[in-house]
């Protein structure tokens, strides 16, 4: 009979300056995940700062073993992926609709409620961050468009989130992006059907329709009568594309 070993706790930390660092330590396996309500030190994509008061931002960092992914080509999917467990543990909590931007950002009413940060490690695992805003108020808020659960009058229980999300996501992982999580992921997306701008990592800029997703993940822009991938960039939404039926 095989023995299926037990899924590791989830570390809890009263306070920490980076989760996504902790997690990069030897002792951690697949499933793991170091979790606090006090981050010192987060950080973003590109190095961006992402901090908040004690007890009302929720940083958690899961390890992903590249061995134990569907598919290989389903690495590069791992931050929409972990976007879309976010979507699945709060929709048992509320029915506020909650939706993503690619490739990192969940928001609420157009406004950033979570982030996610995905971090490669040199033993081959994927160290998937999430900060996720649970009771911040307005005036303290990092950036004009970042929200909060709670000023949606969204209540979590960080105790009960955590292990939630975790279960969404190592299912997410483990089915592999089949063409019904793909179909998933586009209803989930706001960024599709919006008019854009990608801002790419070598300083150019592509505006245009966002009208799908490549193979792996990235976006694929309509622009200047061509598509255009977009694998890498900071992408902003500029006004809703209503979608031709």
């Amino acid at each position: 009979m095989t023995v299926v070993p037990a899924m590791p706790t989830i570390e809890w930390r009263s306070a920490t300056v980076s989760t996504n660092a902790d997690a990069k330590s030897a002792e951690y396996r697949h499933g793991s995940m170091v979790a606090t309500l006090n981050q010192t030190g987060g950080r973003g994509r590109h190095d961006r700062t992402w901090a908040c008061p004690p007890g009302q931002s929720l940083a958690m960092s899961l390890v992903v073993d590249t061995s134990r992914v569907a598919r290989a080509t389903d690495i590069t999917w791992l931050p929409l992926l972990a976007g879309l467990a976010v979507v699945d543990a709060l929709r048992g909590m509320t029915d506020i609709r909650v939706d993503l931007k690619w490739p990192n950002d969940v928001l609420i009413d157009g406004l950033k409620v979570a982030g996610i940060l995905c971090e490669l490690t040199t033993d081959g695992q994927v160290i998937v961050g999430v900060g996720i805003n649970i009771a911040v108020d307005r005036d303290n808020l990092p950036v004009p468009t970042a929200t909060s659960l709670s000023i949606h009058g969204i209540r979590v229980d960080a105790l009960d989130f955590a292990p939630a999300w975790r279960s969404h996501m190592l299912g997410l992982v483990d089915g592999g992006v089949t063409p019904a999580v793909m179909e998933r992921l586009t209803h989930a997306l706001d960024t599709i059907g919006r008019e854009v701008r990608a801002d790419l990592p070598d300083g150019t800029s592509v505006t245009g329709r966002a009208v799908g997703l490549a193979p792996d993940g990235a976006l694929v822009v309509e622009s200047a009568g061509e598509c255009r991938v977009i694998s890498a960039g900071d992408v902003t939404h500029l006004r809703h594309q209503i979608a031709e039926t």
